[in-house]
């Protein structure tokens, strides 16, 4: 693939997740495939268009569909990325020239065929002269239409956060939806403090700031790859975002105390349980678990790294519960798997792949694993459970069912979304004391 193009390697993504693939494995690969330094502003280019169509698709397809007789999402699915491609490059990469956008398109589809390359050439000159008259819904007649065309959000996400918050709240969460996530780092407050790696950045030109909230968690800019970043092999601080850090923080780890983290992989609560107990008073014990030997090898990856042997690893479901863990934990950790649409900001293609359905489908797996989780909490202990999505049934109605079925009082409940002053992802913890 060594002389396929930068747009070409773009398009191989996105016809890879109309397939079924996830969107950052598939760049992933991609990236992987022109690696070095010399070839760092091409990879750049390739990540930001993927990301950009992913993200705008529903709006892009929205303004395509005024200039075709069959729908975008009618048409071949390469035909359809190809548009979508020029369209995106058009409207939201300034970099780009009109010129270059629609003419790179045009040597994509030349490739499937005379029919296509005419096609694509006449819709996107098209679209290169009516760009200007392009309007969203009308915001006063269907405001829940003009959301979901001007943030480009599918309906149950758009309705889900219009609930969560309020018409009046919603377009901002919406707008921060499409801003580019900021970068959080967790200081490994058992290897340095949060002001020493502040000022190890600022020395390598990393600008680092203390987040809204939360101690020991500084917002990251100007850096390159994480792996680079100083501090990061000696294991001083490992990824995680605000409002994880945030809902956690509020959990009320006890110093010494024992806990579970029945989805533990890839290990980020695992660590912070075990980071808040230390700097509560005393180390503790955390046994993460996971279904996947793959995953759980990078938690405990992420655990020697940041050199915390108070954590361990074990293979398991959380769908069952565990003779031998009955009435032993202070805390037991269920982030359970979910729809994940807090995470827009982070992976575009939520916005395409998941469906309600997908969502609704979720919920009695999400309740079967609290079911499984809660024998494991000793009597005035907590159980902590999370998800990063921003869906009602999986996450409040999900806690309204556990309280009702099992003797426990819920102790603290939240979901956060990203807004002016709030730059953290979509998520919802709620925590629970067993009576």
């Amino acid at each position: 693939m060594k002389n396929v193009s930068e747009r070409g390697r773009v398009l191989s993504v996105l016809t890879a997740v109309s397939g079924g693939a996830m969107a950052d494995q598939a760049l992933h690969r991609q990236l992987d495939a022109i690696p070095g330094p010399e070839m760092a502003r091409e990879r750049s280019f390739i990540t930001r268009l993927t990301r950009t169509t992913l993200e705008r698709t529903i709006t892009l397809d929205y303004f395509l569909d005024q200039l075709t007789k069959k729908p975008v999402r009618a048409q071949k699915p390469e035909i359809a990325w190809i548009l979508r491609m020029g369209a995106a490059q058009i409207l939201y990469m300034d970099s780009v020239p009109d010129a270059a956008a629609v003419n790179e398109a045009v040597k994509l589809a030349a490739a499937k065929g005379a029919g296509a390359k005419a096609f694509v050439n006449g819709t996107l000159r098209t679209f290169l002269r009516q760009k200007s008259t392009f309007a969203y819904p009308d915001r006063e007649k269907n405001f829940d239409r003009y959301l979901q065309i001007r943030y480009s959000v599918p309906g149950w996400i758009e309705q889900e956060i219009v609930r969560a918050c309020g018409q009046e709240r919603a377009e901002e969460v919406l707008a921060a939806f499409i801003c580019e996530a900021p970068l959080f780092v967790r200081v490994n407050t058992a290897r340095t403090s949060a002001a020493a790696l502040a000022d190890k950045l600022k020395a390598a030109g990393i600008r680092a700031l203390p987040a809204p909230e939360v101690d020991n968690l500084l917002a990251v800019e100007d850096f390159g790859s994480v792996t680079d970043i100083p501090g990061f092999a000696q294991g001083e601080f490992y990824i995680q975002d605000l409002s994880s850090a945030a809902a956690y923080s509020a959990a009320g780890f006890r110093p010494g105390g024992r806990v579970l983290d029945v989805c533990g992989a890839p290990g980020g609560k695992s660590v912070q349980a075990a980071l808040l107990m230390r700097e509560a008073g005393a180390p503790g014990t955390v046994l993460s678990c996971d279904i996947s030997s793959e995953r759980l090898a990078r938690t405990a990856g992420n655990a020697a790294r940041l050199r915390l042997d108070e954590i361990t690893v074990k293979e398991r479901s959380a769908l069952e519960s565990f003779p031998e863990d009955a009435g032993r934990y202070d805390t037991v950790i269920a982030d359970v798997p979910c729809s994940g649409a807090g995470d827009l900001r982070r992976k575009p293609d939520i916005r395409l792949r998941v469906q309600r359905s997908d969502s609704r489908a979720l919920v009695p797996v999400q309740r079967k694993i609290l079911a499984a989780s809660f024998p494991a909490v000793k009597p005035g202990g907590r159980l902590i459970y999370s998800t990063c999505t921003i869906a009602h049934a999986e996450n409040e109605g999900n806690a309204a069912w556990f309280e009702a079925h099992f003797p426990v009082k819920k102790c603290f409940e939240k979901l956060y979304l990203p807004q002016k002053d709030w730059p953290g992802d979509g998520f919802y913890a709620a925590v629970f004391e067993r009576i």
